[in-house]
């Protein structure tokens, strides 16, 4: 079907439109806008020359097909036109072209493969999803989106309710540059888990950040006995760590709301916040540290507020933990919050990134005793017991079928729990899902998962909170997320591993 050519990055295509229909060795006729019909799911089993015509392939048809619906009119009819493709089989070639591109930056870095430039690949892959998501028509140079996220506190409890009066008419903005799509494509692009998150960021603040309001355990009578002197007068303290933090989007968000909450009443004392946005391509770190800057005033608190807060971008390999610049600053171990959005693209990312979870990942609640003035004469004082909430790791991913041997790897290493029952635990109908491209993802994919977790012996996690995630017209994906809420096992105790 394609006549083809090499260049110095790959084959080249030499008919100006693809060929919309053909042919199986049967006969049969294949509608080729069909993508889930004839891609090739394992790419190991795919000669580079293939993979660079399929992708070449996929970008003349979303071409026509683009070109088909600019030219239609109101007067036509709101049928499907004969180059239009099926919003579900767009988002298994987005899904493809993702894995595709993953798959391309390893065999990159590999550099075992002399006689391919997969680096030229993975540009060709970031100019193909650029097309087909209606980003800039010169995916070579950057440009500027802008969020917006309405803050919210209904049903937050009593905080929540003053909360919700003070945050009235308030929102996020957060405007993010995207990156070129090229080699570091999955980094420098903002994908649709993302602006999901941040949405329950600012919709279920204290849902992710409880320490904000503390939990006091003991209150002592307005007039005490003199404290004990080694009962010492310390501040509370909150650390986010964001993984894959990318374009920084979910980071930027949860610290203006972070921010608004500390610049408020709505916190119990002060408390000390640091945000750590982490990524490991050096190109994603330029552009974070950009993003960053560019909303840093966004962030910034009044010079009164008693609590203070620090942003900072830092390099992360999820592979060694141990030797990063968060670690060497003494952080193992040291954080309340982590939040990660589109992690995992293949099943050992979850591994990669349960280990950076189990390194970071504060282990257990920690008591604060301090003494608070209850007057401004400060002639008589209170001791108060704070009990941090658990510590606790916030994941959003999408739920499709294609995405089923990742969601299964992710659902052993941070839980055991089997994904099927946890599906039907929720409105989410595991039956109702496309079934005809799962069957490949089993057979030749869920013993591998199997194998990069079942070696797991350290303390394990838990699920503790699961539902699933309508999606929204923001970056790119299919419409269907999940979201998980991870903890330490509270079964187990920590001082036995």
């Amino acid at each position: 079907m394609l006549c083809v050519r090499r260049g110095t990055g790959g084959p080249e295509l030499r008919q100006p439109f693809p060929v919309m229909v053909s042919h199986t060795a049967d006969g049969d006729a294949m509608d080729r806008r069909c993508f889930s019909t004839w891609l090739e799911p394992v790419f190991s089993q795919c000669s580079y020359e293939s993979l660079w015509s399929a992708a070449q392939e996929i970008h003349l048809i979303s071409s026509e097909s683009t070109r088909s619906s600019a030219s239609s009119t109101d007067l036509q009819s709101d049928c499907d036109g004969p180059s239009e493709i099926d919003p579900w089989e767009i988002s298994f070639g987005l899904n493809w072209l993702t894995r595709l591109l993953a798959f391309t930056i390893r065999q990159t870095a590999a550099a075992t493969d002399g006689d391919h430039d997969w680096e030229s690949l993975s540009s060709l892959v970031g100019q193909v999803m650029a097309q087909m998501t209606g980003s800039p028509d010169c995916p070579a140079h950057s440009f500027l989106r802008r969020y917006q996220f309405d803050i919210s506190f209904q049903g937050q409890g009593r905080e929540g309710l003053d909360a919700q009066k003070a945050a009235m008419n308030r929102q996020v903005e957060i405007e993010i540059r995207e990156g070129s799509l090229s080699f570091s494509a999955i980094g420098s692009q903002t994908w649709n888990s993302a602006p999901l998150l941040c949405r329950r960021l600012c919709c279920e603040t204290f849902h992710f950040f409880p320490q904000l309001q503390g939990s006091m355990v003991k209150l002592c009578p307005a007039n005490p006995a003199p404290p004990s002197p080694e009962i010492s007068c310390r501040r509370r303290s909150l650390k986010v760590l964001e993984l894959g933090s990318g374009t920084g989007l979910v980071g930027l968000t949860a610290s203006q709301v972070l921010a608004f909450v500390l610049s408020s009443t709505l916190t119990s004392g002060p408390i000390d916040v640091q945000v750590f946005l982490t990524d490991y391509h050096p190109d994603v770190l330029e552009n974070l540290q950009h993003n960053l800057d560019l909303n840093k005033s966004r962030h910034t608190l009044p010079d009164d507020c008693p609590s203070t807060l620090s942003v900072k971008v830092a390099k992360l390999d999820w592979r060694e933990p141990e030797s990063s610049e968060i670690a060497s600053d003494g952080l193992e171990g040291a954080f309340d919050v982590i939040l990660g959005s589109d992690l995992v693209y293949e099943p050992e990312h979850a591994v990669w990134a349960s280990n950076a979870v189990r390194y970071f990942l504060k282990l257990e609640t920690e008591k604060i005793d301090s003494r608070d003035p209850i007057s401004d004469t400060k002639t008589t004082a209170r001791t108060s017991s704070w009990l941090d909430p658990q510590p606790s790791f916030h994941l959003l991913l999408p739920l499709r079928p294609t995405f089923t041997r990742e969601s299964e790897a992710v659902h052993q290493v941070f839980g055991g729990s089997d994904m099927k029952l946890l599906l039907d635990q929720t409105d989410q109908v595991a039956g109702s899902l496309p079934i005809h491209s799962c069957k490949w993802e089993w057979v030749a994919n869920c013993t591998r998962a199997k194998e990069f977790t079942q070696t797991l012996t350290t303390r394990p996690f838990k699920i503790t909170h699961y539902s699933k995630e309508e999606g929204v017209q923001f970056g790119q994906g299919c419409g269907e997320y999940q979201y998980l809420q991870i903890r330490w096992d509270d079964r187990v105790d920590s001082h036995s591993q």
